[in-house]
C-alpha cells in the first residue's frame, strides 16, 4: 500500500520583498512606471545628497576660525597700520575725520576694537584716520567783519573737541573811517601754517569817530513795526509797557525818549512807552525780556527766539547790538523758552509765565 506523498510547503512571500517590487524598477513593469520609479529615485537622492553637504558646511561653520588678537595701532602710520591688520587675518575698515593737531594728518586717531582683544580671524576692524586740521594755513581776515570771523572759526571746528584757532579775547580798538568791526590788522599774517594752536590777534575799527544817528518819529506806531525799524538800523532799545489811556489805541509806541528828529551818538539806546497789545492768541501773554548785558566795543549779532514746547522756534528780534540794557516785547504761548543769544551764543533764557527772570546759560 502506497503512502500519500507529504504536501510541499508554499514559502510565504516577504513583505519586504513585495514592498522592493513594487519601488524598484523591474522587467515586469511598463515603460511609464520604470521612468516614473527612476525619476522618483534621482529626486530622492539630491534631497538627500543636499542634506549630507548642509551638514558638512554645518559642522566646519561650528568648528569657525581661529583666534587672533588685535594689535593696537593708534599713533601709527594708516599704511603700517593696514598692514599690520591684514598680518593677523584682520579685515581693515578707514574712516577719515579732523583732529585738533595738524600734525597727525595720515595717523591712526582711534579703533574699534581697542587693540589687546582676542576675535575671530577676518573680524572687521574700524580705523579712524586723521585727514589734519580743519585748515592748516592762517586764512586772510583783512577787510571782514569780526563778528562774521567768529562765527565762521565757530563753524569750522564745531565737530572738534576743542577749537586750534581762537580770536583773543581783547581785540585792539581803534576810530577809524571803516565801518565798526572791519578788521584792519591781523597777526600771524595770512598764509602763516598752523602747526599747532593758535590766537589770531586783531585791530579792529570803532567806526568813524563821532559817527551820529538821526532818530524817527514813532509815536503812534504799533510796537512791532518800530522794534523793526530799530533793529534794521542798529539802533538799541528799551521798552515800557502800561495800560492804554483815554483814546490811546492797544499795543502802539505812546513816547519816546530822545525826541524824533535829535541826532544821537551811534550805539545811544531809545526809550519807548507803549500801551500794552488786547486780543492775544489763547494761551499766549505779553511781556518784556529784560537784561542788563555787558557793553561791547563794537556792534554784536544779537537774537532773541521763542522755542515752542514742540521744538520749533520763532525770532523775536535779531540786530547789531552795542550792549547795556534790553526790554524786549514779545507775546509767546506759556511755557515756551525765550533765548537771548550773542554771536550765535546762547547766554540767557526764561520760561514764559514763569515771573522769574531771565537765568544765565552754563
Amino acid at each position: 500500500m502506497k503512502l500519500p506523498l507529504p504536501r510541499r510547503k508554499t514559502p510565504k512571500s516577504s513583505w519586504f520583498r513585495d514592498f522592493l517590487v513594487k519601488v524598484l524598477p523591474t522587467k515586469a513593469d511598463d515603460p511609464e512606471t520604470q521612468l516614473y520609479k527612476k525619476v522618483t529615485y534621482v529626486v530622492v537622492g539630491m534631497v538627500f545628497l543636499t542634506f549630507v553637504l548642509a551638514f558638512i558646511v554645518f559642522a566646519f561653520s561650528l568648528r569657525g576660525r581661529e583666534e587672533t588678537m588685535i594689535p593696537k595701532v593708534v599713533g601709527e602710520d594708516a599704511i603700517t597700520a593696514i598692514q599690520e591688520l591684514q598680518d593677523k587675518a584682520l579685515v581693515p575698515r578707514i574712516q577719515t575725520q579732523y583732529s585738533n593737531d595738524p600734525r597727525q594728518k595720515g595717523t591712526v586717531v582711534s579703533q574699534d576694537p581697542q587693540g589687546g582683544i582676542l576675535v575671530r580671524e577676518g573680524r572687521k576692524i574700524t580705523l579712524w584716520v586723521s585727514k589734519g586740521a580743519v585748515i592748516d594755513k592762517v586764512e586772510n581776515y583783512l577787510g571782514q567783519n569780526l563778528n562774521d570771523v567768529e562765527l565762521h572759526l565757530r563753524s569750522l571746528f564745531a565737530t572738534q573737541t576743542q577749537a586750534i584757532v581762537t580770536v583773543e579775547n581783547t581785540p585792539t580798538y581803534v576810530w577809524d573811517s571803516a565801518p565798526d568791526g572791519t578788521i584792519l590788522q591781523q597777526k600771524p599774517a595770512p598764509g602763516t601754517p598752523i602747526t599747532g594752536d593758535l590766537t589770531l590777534r586783531f585791530v579792529v575799527s570803532r567806526g568813524p569817530r563821532g559817527q551820529m544817528v538821526e532818530l524817527g518819529s514813532y509815536a503812534g506806531q504799533d510796537y512791532l513795526s518800530v522794534m523793526n525799524q530799530l533793529a534794521s538800523q542798529s539802533i538799541p532799545f528799551v521798552f515800557k509797557a502800561r495800560s492804554a489811556e483815554g483814546n490811546e489805541q492797544p499795543g502802539r509806541v505812546v513816547a519816546q525818549d530822545p525826541a524824533p528828529t535829535v541826532q544821537i551818538p551811534r550805539g545811544t539806546s531809545v526809550t519807548l512807552t507803549m500801551t500794552q497789545p488786547k486780543d492775544l492768541p489763547q494761551g499766549s501773554v505779553f511781556g518784556l525780556f529784560q537784561a542788563n548785558l555787558p557793553q561791547y566795543p563794537i556792534l554784536v549779532a544779537l537774537k532773541l527766539e521763542d522755542r515752542k514746547t514742540n521744538g520749533d522756534s520763532t525770532v523775536i528780534v535779531a540786530m547789531k547790538h552795542p550792549g547795556g540794557p534790553i526790554a524786549i516785547p514779545y507775546v509767546a504761548p506759556l511755557g515756551d523758552t525765550l533765548v537771548l543769544s550773542i554771536l550765535g551764543k546762547d547766554i540767557l533764557t526764561q520760561t514764559v509765565g514763569s515771573g522769574k527772570a531771565p537765568v544765565a546759560v552754563p
